[in-house]
């Protein structure tokens, strides 16, 4: 995950819950399922299935994101 984090040029932290505990608080169902969290910690969005991460609208989205912060 690093790596390809690193190939994109992407700096968020991204949580990793193989035991469950995080998707059990949050009461996710299915996965894929992918939390946006600002970097003050504020609830932005929630994401269920694939996406493309790494698609034109995605990373402006992100940038966007961002530069309000």
């Amino acid at each position: 995950m690093r790596r390809f984090l690193q190939e994109l040029g992407l700096t968020f932290t991204v949580l990793l819950d193989k035991d469950g505990e995080v998707s059990d608080q949050y009461g996710v169902w299915g996965l894929p399922v992918s939390y946006i969290i600002s970097r003050r910690g504020e609830f932005v969005g929630k994401a269920r299935g694939d996406r493309e991460w790494d698609s034109k609208e995605a990373k402006g989205f992100f940038r966007e994101l961002l530069e309000k912060e």
